[in-house]
């Protein structure tokens, strides 16, 4: 006979016949659920004669029947804006709790985390790390879940991030003299910007120089030191007389 108890003193249950040849026998018993509590199982044996095993047998098993929770969830662009990327790969930071222990985060664009679109982060002490965006530009929404090791399932947390990789397209820039003005000639430093082939931006940077030469495509963006609303055409104004450029 046989005896599995709760606890490690092999006290309690009753004794159970040993109806098996071989040396495994398995026994469902009912467990309190917990959230990553250790409970602890024992067995023994007792002979015809009425010996019974000693010493009592145990083991420990942790019982975690409660998931964890995600408390945060943030999809950004490499550059650090939330609301919008020009590139596919995003950085995911989640947060969670609860008093089991993490396994594994899950991103995807699915909300069944179907495994072709599902990126698993297995270190959780990153809390997140990059995620490629499908394709297609447009706003995109972003799922993500915890499971812990014991198998549970956090509910799912959202977000959504634009992807917009297509580029601005601007063809040239004309300043336009003042009225009664001859050819490139303005009798006022007050002058017409005109964009020209503009598709797809939502703003402008500019920079105005006192040189008439001045050569804008050896420029970085950085160099630019107006950024404004775009719009297709607005006056700028310039310091003083002689040869001006725009870029």
């Amino acid at each position: 006979e046989f005896k599995v108890s709760t606890g490690d003193s092999c006290a309690g249950w009753a004794w159970q016949p040993w109806t098996v040849a071989t040396n495994w026998f398995d026994v469902q018993m009912p467990v309190e659920a917990g959230d990553n509590v250790v409970r602890t199982f024992s067995a023994v044996f007792r002979d015809k004669a009425g010996n019974v095993t000693e010493p009592c047998r145990s083991d420990d098993i942790t019982i975690d029947t409660v998931p964890l929770a995600l408390t945060e969830m943030v999809v950004a662009s490499r550059a650090g804006d939330a609301s919008r990327t020009t590139e596919r790969v995003v950085n995911v930071t989640l947060g969670y709790t609860g008093t089991g222990t993490c396994d594994s985060f899950e991103v995807s664009e699915t909300l069944s985390f179907e495994k072709r679109n599902t990126t698993s982060f297995e270190d959780c002490t990153t809390n997140g790390g990059e995620f490629t965006l499908s394709e297609r530009d447009g706003v995109k929404t972003i799922y993500a879940r915890v499971i812990d090791t014991a198998g549970n399932v956090s509910d799912v947390f959202s977000a959504t991030i634009e992807l917009d990789t297509l580029k601005p397209a601007l063809t040239g820039v004309t300043l336009q003299p003042s009225a009664g003005a001859d050819g490139s000639f303005s009798n006022d430093r007050s002058v017409l910007m005109k964009l020209e082939g503009v598709s797809g931006g939502t703003r402008v940077k500019y920079r105005l120089y006192g040189s008439a030469d001045t050569q804008c495509d050896r420029l970085k963006l950085d160099d630019l030191n107006t950024d404004e609303e775009l719009t297709p055409q607005f006056f700028v104004t310039f310091a003083s007389d002689g040869g001006k450029s725009a870029c």
